[in-house]
């Protein structure tokens, strides 16, 4: 399968804090449409931060926790369930729409990528073809936290997630974004959740039985940007256009501050 475009314009790795990451997602979106290409960035977050689906209630969310650490709280754009973004490479693709590649089939694609790109840096991660049952958005506290979730396409080792991926339909193009854990600092998401003891034990296993970070997986070490590296050697077969960071101007973005606020 091949995105139905040959031009693939990539924005390397930044950090940013969680307002500022969500604001350029959707910045993108816009340039996207504008350029007429998909767009490929990879970020980080500065300070760590707890990122909520655009359908979930930040009444769970233990705010004093969050703030006691120094750790920012947004909304994303997408669905999907809460994040805490912590050791981590995140990307984000937009691509403008196609008749020749749905939502369904970019989501595929990217994640066929992104898996192979992971066996070739040495984690032997399998890609699930399985759709799981029922809705996240009906479910109880046991499918907040994103990584307590699995989905169809899948990036799993052993049946445990190692990447948590979410989308937004625009109606001009498709934004995904998602996080490639590396290391185990995502499971201190209960930490900030409003949880009983007993539930908080709970979720505790169910973190533990259904997600790995990369650095659990092998002995070799690797970065956000060595990752991100791996994964562009897979996308050679395209005409990479790198793009500065500074060219999106983070101004232009500030417009968004709104939407993701919480």
């Amino acid at each position: 399968m091949r995105l139905p475009f040959n031009l693939l314009k990539v924005i390397p790795y930044q950090k940013y804090t969680g307002l500022e990451n969500m604001a350029i997602d959707r910045l993108l979106v816009e340039r996207a449409v504008e350029w007429q290409a998909p767009v490929l960035r990879f970020y980080g977050w500065n300070p760590w931060c707890l990122s909520l689906g655009r359908h979930q209630s930040a009444a769970e969310v233990d705010r004093d926790a969050l703030n006691r650490k120094g750790f920012d709280l947004v909304r994303r754009p997408t669905g999907g369930s809460a994040i805490l973004h912590a050791r981590e490479l995140t990307y984000s693709f937009v691509m403008p729409r196609q008749q020749a590649m749905d939502h369904h089939e970019m989501y595929e694609w990217l994640h066929a990528h992104l898996a192979a790109a992971l066996n070739e840096a040495g984690y032997p991660v399998e890609l699930s073809t399985a759709s799981p049952r029922g809705n996240y958005l009906k479910g109880n506290a046991d499918v907040f936290a994103c990584f307590n979730r699995k989905a169809k396409s899948e990036i799993h080792y052993q049946g445990k997630k190692v990447v948590g991926s979410a989308q937004k339909i625009y109606q001009q193009a498709i934004l995904q974004h998602g996080s490639l854990m590396i290391g185990e600092e995502h499971r201190e998401i209960l930490s900030f959740l409003r949880l009983n003891d007993g539930e908080r034990e709970k979720q505790k296993r169910l973190l533990h039985d259904n997600a790995l970070a990369l650095n659990s997986i092998s002995e070799a070490t690797v970065d956000a940007r060595q990752l991100g590296a791996i994964i562009l050697k897979r996308l050679n077969d395209y005409d990479l256009e790198e793009t500065n960071p500074g060219a999106l101007r983070l101004e232009d973005a500030k417009k968004y501050f709104d939407e993701f606020l919480l």
